[in-house]
């Protein structure tokens, strides 16, 4: 813990970071799964993910574990704009008073009731998730709705090696809709993230691991944790190729990705030169989204 427990020093800047977390019982119930050991680590990545913004693959934690993680930062990215919206300063922001008013720019009180009804649907939606998970353990059925589309799913296949990562992903589709959702016990599941998780124990019977380069996979996988939900969806194209060689480097995918890419270099391109070093060139080539 030592990088969440750090303090400052007489003249050692105190890290920026974020002073709380919001936690949903369904992820301590869906990491619980994994092991006391394992509970413990995805914790650990999970917090520094929200209070330093430290990428959860830099935590070399075990495949299935990343993949759910990965499955709640969005939920932690949103709530962290929320946060920094209601900093002092920011338009209408806690204790900052109304914004000066740009010329020509009519700027109105906001309603202090809608206001309050925000903020009191944002708690009763974590208590309701919460309420949600122990109906859930007490009768093993869930009012909330769970992906059921292959496309879903497809980010876990492909970064699980698979030459049909797609294909995969329909099948492990269409065999738990038949069953309705429920293993052979009969046990009913019921979150994304039990269904994450169950995606990647499914058993490729008719494929084979090994499209691409481990170390590739790697650094693709740091870029998919990083990209925004438009770009994850495209990286994971069928036509997406890595190569390097003495001549230099070059990654196939689709163009809405290498827009991304060079667009985001600050946070992008240290993942990058980490892959190609040494090499120094890169060159992209456009692949055509399914």
């Amino acid at each position: 813990m030592d990088n969440i427990m750090k303090k400052k020093t007489n003249n050692e800047p105190l890290e920026e970071s974020n002073e709380s977390v919001i936690m949903y019982m369904r992820w301590v119930i869906c990491l619980w799964e994994f092991g006391l050991e394992n509970f413990g680590k995805a914790m650990y990545a999970l917090f520094n993910y929200a209070c330093y913004n430290k990428a959860i693959s830099s935590f070399k934690l075990p495949r299935i574990i990343e993949a759910t993680l990965n499955t709640f930062t969005p939920i932690i990215d949103a709530n962290r704009r929320k946060r920094e919206n209601a900093k002092k300063g920011a338009p209408y922001g806690k204790l900052g008073g109304r914004p000066k008013n740009p010329s020509g720019v009519s700027l109105e009180t906001p309603n202090v009731n809608e206001t309050d009804t925000k903020n009191e649907n944002e708690t009763v939606l974590v208590n309701e998730s919460v309420a949600e998970m122990e109906n859930h353990l007490e009768t093993g059925h869930t009012t909330n709705k769970a992906h059921t589309d292959s496309l879903f799913f497809l980010f876990v296949f492909f970064f699980r090696n698979l030459l049909s990562p797609k294909k995969q992903a329909e099948k492990f589709v269409t065999h738990y809709t038949a069953t309705g959702w429920r293993l052979g016990g009969g046990d009913y599941v019921a979150t994304d993230e039990q269904r994450i998780a169950l995606a990647m124990k499914w058993e490729v019977k008719d494929d084979k691991i090994g499209r691409f380069k481990e170390e590739d996979l790697a650094m693709w996988h740091s870029l998919y944790d990083i990209a925004p939900p438009g770009v994850k969806i495209k990286m994971l194209d069928s036509g997406t190729k890595f190569l390097k060689s003495e001549q230099g480097a070059s990654i196939t995918c689709h163009p809405d990705v290498t827009k991304w890419i060079e667009a985001s270099k600050t946070a992008t391109w240290p993942i990058i030169r980490r892959w190609m070093a040494p090499i120094a060139k890169l060159t992209y080539f456009p692949c055509s989204n399914e």
